[in-house]
């Protein structure tokens, strides 16, 4: 390489003719392209890959193609030649999340943290797409929580830290075993606000079970092994009755449960207390002096959250399929659609694409006004009434129309509360 970059992108690959092309484009049209060193390590495939590699010529900076010991020794192999400044996988059928998810990255800030990390969509085999939420940083003491290939890793650190290829009894889960040991060791983790890539889901690392078994195996270390099997054992019984015959109709009960009797039924009890212990009760999160008016309909309510002191007024519909998140002291007005899910029309199965939808603090959206997926409205944006707005609105903007666009912008001192006192509405 003539100059430092800023990031090793690493693909490794092995007979992976259906998947290559789609990952070798993604990163090449980044518009962060300049900053990056691009490297496809493959293990002598016998298919078409090595051909569909070689045809971009010098567009890959490195390429390597030779016998390995499997996954994670060419993923070393990767990370002993990469001169970036960090380094990140991107397995073939991996593609980002949008064109310029590198530059929102890396020209937002620097960071001292040594592994940075942030969301991704996971997409099924029929293509349709599904944000993957991850929890809090502290449950990689336990389990995985973010994506591998969604984080950015100091190389200095990682070729220090190299993939232990040694433990065959951790199979696919060296890379977990990788970020656990880093996270107990204190290495500093930092979160940006990202949708990085979105990955494919079929492969060996989606057998539930070996998961399991694996992450215990690495979280138990120096425990009592007696224990650990247990723990296993009551993983397994879940992932048994998840996927068994009598998940069907248990999942039939829970659908009428939430979607008519607590949805349709209780949506027009006059009592909000009694309404607001059924939506927590099918995993709603309402935070302290929230009112929902009667009329609510929503999907999937155990991926809403709402703040405190927020008001949502009657007939609302909320689809929180790919997440709903709305901030403190929000007011969302009369029959107002939120939606996070919607269909790709340029996929022959009418593939189904769902994006999280984020609503701040103090925004009012008014009446019968249209949000669409993916949308972040930040703290005291104003939403005119019957707006469709499908991209981002900064704070305290004022945006009308359709689409929505700019009109105004409001007054910075907002200081109010929109909590109800009122038990009965």
């Amino acid at each position: 390489m003539n100059s430092k970059k800023a990031l090793s992108i690493i693909t490794v690959c092995y007979n992976e003719e259906s998947h290559i092309q789609a990952t070798i484009e993604s990163v090449l049209k980044q518009t962060y392209r300049k900053h990056i060193e691009y490297i496809v390590v493959d293990g002598g495939s016998t298919d078409a890959t090595l051909d569909i590699v070689n045809s971009y010529g010098t567009e890959i900076d490195v390429i390597i193609s030779e016998r390995d010991n499997g996954l994670y020794d060419a993923m070393n192999k990767g990370v002993q030649i990469c001169t970036g400044d960090r380094v990140q996988f991107m397995n073939a059928g991996d593609v980002y999340s949008s064109q310029d998810v590198l530059q929102n990255v890396f020209d937002k800030s620097q960071y001292a943290s040594d592994i940075v990390y942030g969301k991704s969509n996971r997409v099924t085999e029929v293509g349709n797409t599904f944000p993957n939420m991850h929890e809090s940083i502290g449950v990689l003491r336990y389990e995985p929580t973010f994506r591998h290939g969604a984080s950015f890793i100091c190389s200095r650190y990682h070729k220090a830290n190299l993939y232990q290829v040694d433990r065959a009894d951790l199979g696919f889960a060296l890379d977990f075993k990788f970020l656990h040991d880093a996270y107990v060791d204190g290495v500093k983790f930092e979160e940006v606000d990202e949708f990085i890539i979105d990955y494919l889901i079929e492969g060996a690392s989606s057998n539930k079970y070996k998961s399991v078994l694996y992450s215990q195996r690495i979280v138990g270390e120096g425990k009592s092994s007696f224990v650990n099997r247990i723990k296993v054992a009551r993983s397994y019984i879940k992932i048994y009755l998840r996927d068994s015959f009598i998940a069907k109709p248990i999942k039939t009960l829970k659908y009428f449960f939430v979607n008519w009797f607590v949805s349709k039924l209780l949506s027009g009890m006059p009592s909000w207390a009694i309404r607001k212990a059924f939506y927590r009760l099918v995993g709603m999160n309402i935070g302290e002096g929230s009112i929902i008016n009667q009329g609510l309909e929503y999907f999937s309510p155990d991926r809403l959250s709402v703040g405190d002191r927020t008001h949502i007024n009657r007939k609302c519909f909320v689809d929180a399929r790919g997440y709903c998140s709305i901030g403190n002291d929000t007011s969302i007005s009369h029959e107002v659609l939120i939606l996070t899910g919607t269909h790709d029309i340029n996929s022959a199965n009418f593939a189904e694409v769902h994006k999280p939808v984020d609503i701040g603090d103090h925004v009012w959206i008014g009446a019968r006004a249209v949000i669409l997926p993916g949308v972040k409205i930040a703290r005291g944006a104003v939403i005119a009434a019957g707006a469709v707005v499908t991209k981002n609105v900064n704070s305290f903007e004022i945006v009308g129309g359709v689409p929505a666009k700019v009109i105004g912008i409001r007054r910075r001192d907002i200081d109010y509360s929109c909590g109800w006192g009122i038990p009965f509405v």
